[in-house]
């Protein structure tokens, strides 16, 4: 469904008993930041540069594993994601971009990504407002296609958790 206020909506049509399994996913896209990576290096560098207090180096990370190889160009070190990962992590929710922020442009030129800054910019918002944590040390975010579209309440009916 398609709601005005939170856009696209999983809506249940049947009753569930207390303890059934309504659905089983894998992640869409798995990120951990690996502090010994270099390109993982320079985004925390150039996020500081920046004194980007808004997001974390993670954020940056995540967008920019989110790419496909023809984004990354033939001397990344980045691993690449399929076109149809892509497309489902944008089709999750974030607001239109019109503009890339000062911290993607710099990473984009940086790393000599022939990517359009906007691409890493919208990745970045689906980022922020789709993702789950994942783990803590090293700290890694994942995100789930259609978790991202439940709704969800201060007073919750049900409970998600990783593995079954």
């Amino acid at each position: 469904d398609l709601s005005a206020s939170k856009g696209r909506i999983l809506r249940a049509c049947r009753s569930f008993k207390q303890g059934e399994l309504i659905f089983q996913e894998p992640p869409l896209h798995i990120v951990v930041g690996t502090q010994t990576d270099d390109a993982f290096r320079i985004v925390k560098r150039i996020s500081t540069a920046f004194q980007d207090t808004a997001y974390q180096p993670l954020w940056y990370w995540a967008a920019l594993c989110s790419l496909t190889a023809p984004e990354l160009g033939p001397n990344s070190k980045l691993q690449p994601v399929r076109e149809e990962q892509q497309k489902k992590l944008l089709c999750l929710y974030h607001e239109p971009i019109v503009e890339a922020s000062p911290v993607v442009l710099a990473l984009v030129k940086e790393l000599q990504l022939p990517v359009d800054p906007l691409k890493v910019e919208e990745l970045l918002r689906c980022w922020i407002l789709n993702c789950f944590e994942h783990s803590e040390d090293p700290e890694g975010y994942s995100a789930y296609f259609i978790s991202s579209f439940m709704s969800h309440s201060c007073k919750p009916n049900a409970i998600w958790h990783e593995g079954c």
